[in-house]
């Protein structure tokens, strides 16, 4: 009895060659590769959620209007003239007499289409998700606080937010009390709606705790 037995091959002759023609045929033909599919990250995901909140509390105004501080403003929260808010620019005179979004006279005439608010829009929020990340507390919050900054950064611009110091020695702190104590006696408080401010205000608490969790871990 042979110590080895005898392994048949794979293939028998015949089906050798159909399969060295098949092999030929398919390298003499090119192929398009396949991308691999990609997962959304949690920002981009964080991100996606932040715009459909920022156009719900902004909302999409197709022509000038002015805003809760007077600032003439366009689109989803664009700001006309940002060097001097207040005043609106020549080719939109026709809207001179908008006082709010929901004025009627000029309605009928809009200044954007949907599709030059989506582009001004999106310029304007990597701009300000750009600038809320140059806050040295963004890295300390977790992704619910680092939304609610990026949201504050597009409302009020970074300058004006820079001047919150003790609102930020609070996150520093990991003290929302203190955090939300600095917001309400802001003038943000007063001049910004209720749903967004407290959705900016739970944010930022829910930001603080996601932090300290991450710590602890």
């Amino acid at each position: 009895m042979p110590l080895l037995m005898e392994i048949p091959p794979l293939l028998r002759p015949a089906e050798t060659v159909q399969m060295q023609t098949l092999a030929q045929q398919t390298s003499d033909q090119s192929f398009e590769p396949t991308p691999p599919k990609t997962e959304p990250t949690v920002n981009t995901i964080i991100d996606d959620q932040l715009k459909q909140k920022i156009r719900t509390h902004e909302g999409a105004v197709p022509y000038p209007y002015k805003d809760s501080r007077g600032y003439w403003t366009i689109g989803i929260g664009h700001l006309l003239n940002p060097e001097n808010p207040t005043v609106l620019p020549k080719k939109y005179q026709q809207y001179a007499q908008n006082q709010d979004a929901n004025f009627k006279n000029n309605n009928t005439t809009p200044a954007l289409s949907p599709e030059q608010i989506e582009s001004l829009f999106a310029k304007d929020y990597e701009k300000h998700r750009k600038e809320a990340s140059k806050f040295l507390e963004f890295n300390q919050l977790g992704p619910s606080g680092q939304a609610a900054i990026t949201d504050l950064v597009f409302n009020m611009g970074a300058g004006k937010l820079s001047g919150f110091k003790k609102m930020f020695e609070g996150i520093r702190k990991g003290d929302t009390a203190q955090v939300e104590r600095e917001l309400k006696n802001s003038n943000y408080w007063n001049q910004v709606q209720n749903s967004r401010k407290n959705w900016v205000l739970e944010n930022l608490k829910q930001g603080v705790f996601e932090n300290l969790i991450r710590k602890v871990k």
